[in-house]
């Protein structure tokens, strides 16, 4: 992945890796990354931290976040779409999916992005770029490279997560199902916005 992406257009690829690290939950996955980041930002100044939505194994989607507290920057979680980048002013203009659609926001800058797979389509790199990238050696850190460490938080000394069950969570259920003549259907329809009326009259009253 780290010649792929200097493939594609990044200066620099860090990995790091340690016997150490082994046996991580999300906790002390984020507490390593956030060491490296913290590394890389004392000489080039971070703006924008991306990560993926989630891990393609644990599919819990707390190393972002949990970056992101670490660096004490703002997370946005499911981004679909970066607008406007504005070093200057110090903020990013962008489009993140929610259950029932979509959120146009402006964070502050530096922020941390988790994304969706759809963020953007990955055009094929010059010749020079593949053949630069496939003799790319990325640096290497272990974690005595890092600084400021507790090694207590690392790997699996550093990982409290017990999981007791996993799961998938509920199908979303489909509406109501209208049937019958035109003029049923209308009285139908009108009946299912009435009593939502009246449900969300009821939830404005309780907040």
């Amino acid at each position: 992945m780290i010649k792929k992406s200097v493939e594609i257009g990044a200066d620099q690829g860090y990995l790091i890796s340690d016997r150490a690290f082994a046996g991580a939950d999300t906790l002390a996955t984020s507490y390593a990354l956030s060491k490296a980041l913290q590394k890389i930002s004392k000489d080039n100044p971070i703006d924008l931290v991306i990560c993926g939505k989630h891990a393609i194994d644990g599919d819990t989607g707390q190393v972002g976040p949990g970056i992101a507290r670490r660096l004490d920057i703002p997370p946005i979680t499911n981004v679909i779409e970066v607008s406007e980048v504005n070093k200057g002013e110090k903020y990013v203009h962008l489009k993140r999916k929610q259950i029932d659609g979509y959120e146009v926001i402006q964070s502050q800058l530096p922020c941390l992005l988790t994304v969706e797979k759809e963020i953007n389509d990955i055009e094929y790199a010059p010749l020079t770029n593949m053949i630069n990238a496939a003799r790319y050696e990325p640096v290497i850190w272990t974690v005595n490279d890092l600084e400021d460490v507790d090694k207590t938080q690392l790997g699996l000394k550093g990982s409290p997560t017990i999981v007791g069950k996993m799961f998938s969570p509920p199908k979303l259920e489909g509406g109501k199902r209208i049937e019958g003549s035109s003029d049923s259907q209308v009285e139908q329809l009108m009946g299912i916005l009435m009593e939502r009326k009246d449900l969300l009259k009821i939830k404005a009253a309780n907040s």
